[in-house]
């Protein structure tokens, strides 16, 4: 792969992963999953961080629109959710981290919301990043390595 090439997929995948962040209808897993495919493998670490960073920056927006430090247009029609979500959350009795570490890991409850709710309910910033961070990264990580795992790469 030339220097062109690199920078194009690691500039994607940050890409990817910042718009899929506010756009769910953009699946960053079938991302991850072409670029497992196609892409060398000493390339696949950083395209796992570098969209990690890229989708927690989006949902780093989402979470200051639910603490109201931004506009809260960014929401559009998911606001409507919210009042439940929260609710639901400041009654989790596993604690609002570990329902974060879960929804960046597995997609449920969707992480888009908890994004939203955890800035609301005023979880630490710094924590729901690092928290959240850790969850994509071990979720994007698993895809990445999921066409090995089943023999469909060399």
């Amino acid at each position: 792969m030339d220097l062109a090439s690199v920078v194009g997929l690691f500039g994607g995948s940050v890409a990817v992963g910042a718009v899929s962040g506010l756009v769910p209808l953009l699946n960053t897993e079938a991302y991850l999953l072409g670029v497992a495919a196609l892409a060398p493998r000493e390339t696949l670490l950083p395209v796992v961080v570098l969209t990690t960073i890229g989708q927690m920056a989006s949902k780093s927006l989402l979470y200051l629109a639910g603490s109201g430090a931004m506009s809260p247009r960014l929401l559009g029609r998911r606001a409507s959710g919210l009042d439940t979500m929260c609710s639901r959350l400041a009654q989790a009795r596993a604690g609002l981290a570990a329902v974060v570490f879960a929804s960046a890991t597995t997609g449920v409850p969707p992480f888009y919301l908890v994004s939203v709710a955890a800035g609301s309910l005023r979880f630490s910033l710094a924590r729901f990043l690092v928290v959240g961070a850790g969850g994509r990264l071990i979720r994007f990580g698993a895809i990445v390595a999921l066409p090995r795992l089943l023999g469909a790469t060399p």
